[in-house]
């Protein structure tokens, strides 16, 4: 009987030290993502990372290239990328019903992507053009 009152201490003990915490809720954002179409799959990644109130996306293509950090801004179920040359923009829209996120641009580009995993972890960004100096040859060479 001693046992069993000591296991049902403890399980009781665990329960209500349980209770007093709210599970942590994960920002819909943050992971990896994929695109949602089969032509588009083995063409790259999106990351989406947070640190404190900021964001930052990574593109991680399958032939081992990221470009990255790209800095992200939230408004709501919208992460807004930087301007780009020429005013274009480009938007993240998060959909809580299919929680899927849709990527759009200022020509009518639309990418849409599904979560891979809550997982952030990416290849270090790398260039895509190497240097002179760097001794592989340039493009036309």
């Amino acid at each position: 009987m001693r046992v069993t009152l000591g296991t049902l201490s403890v399980c009781l003990l665990v329960l209500l030290l349980g209770c007093g915490s709210a599970p942590a809720k994960s920002d819909p954002f943050v992971g990896t993502w994929r695109p949602t179409r089969a032509s588009e799959q083995s063409q790259a990644r999106f990351v989406v990372t947070k640190s404190g109130g900021d964001y930052e996306g990574f593109i991680v293509a399958d032939i081992g290239i990221t470009q990255g950090p790209i800095a992200l801004r939230r408004h709501g179920n919208v992460l807004d990328y930087p301007p780009l040359p020429g005013g274009g923009k480009i938007v993240l829209t998060y959909h809580p019903g299919t929680g899927r996120l849709t990527q759009t641009d200022s020509t009518g580009l639309r990418i849409d992507f599904e979560l891979v995993s809550r997982a952030t972890a990416h290849p270090a960004p790398t260039h895509q053009n190497p240097s002179p100096d760097s001794g592989m040859p340039s493009p036309g060479t």
